[in-house]
């Protein structure tokens, strides 16, 4: 059972055992993708900008662009029509399972938990091969301080990087 750095055992919530990785030190679900409530204007200036970036394609002849774009909005339409499935996280004495992907300590670099509620709740992993992109983890409702002490047992704290990642920061001010 991982320690704090007050020597103190950390108790696992509901002490689960996993056949194959086992204590289940924490356990949440959280949405596939976060669904954004868009106002009629969030449309109107989405499709002025489609039409424009269109138009754009179309006269330079960048016919790929042109069908990028169009793809993009249909991906738009059809993610905002249907329901995010939920997503099983569990934390556990060998790593982390996310879904149906298990992520072992040993191929992980480390970790940084952002924390500016109530819009921004994330937990971030770092991979040691550098070509993979890091993991962006929804805490919900999960108390930070308890999932940071269970990854300090394993895993470094990136206590550099403050701010979340661009990618989540344009997704959740976009509203995509």
């Amino acid at each position: 059972m991982p320690k704090t750095k007050q020597n103190q055992t950390i108790q696992p919530k509901g002490s689960k055992q996993d056949q194959e990785h086992g204590t289940v030190y924490a356990e949440w679900q959280f949405p596939e993708f976060s669904q954004h409530e868009r106002s009629l204007g969030w449309y109107i200036t989405g499709a002025v900008i489609a039409a424009a970036f269109f138009i754009y394609a179309l006269a330079t002849d960048n016919y790929l662009f042109a069908v990028s774009i169009l793809i993009f909005i249909i991906i738009i339409f059809f993610q905002h029509k249907r329901e995010p499935l939920p997503i099983a996280c569990r934390i556990m004495e060998d790593g982390l399972a996310v879904d149906q992907k298990f992520l072992h300590y040993k191929n992980l670099k480390n970790f940084w938990i952002i924390y500016n509620p109530p819009a921004v709740k994330r937990l971030y992993l770092n991979f040691e091969n550098g070509w993979k992109p890091e993991v962006s983890i929804p805490l919900e409702n999960q108390n930070p301080l308890y999932i940071r002490n269970i990854l300090l047992q394993y895993l470094r704290e990136d206590a550099e990087k403050t701010e979340e990642s661009l990618y989540d920061s344009l997704s959740r001010q976009l509203k995509l």
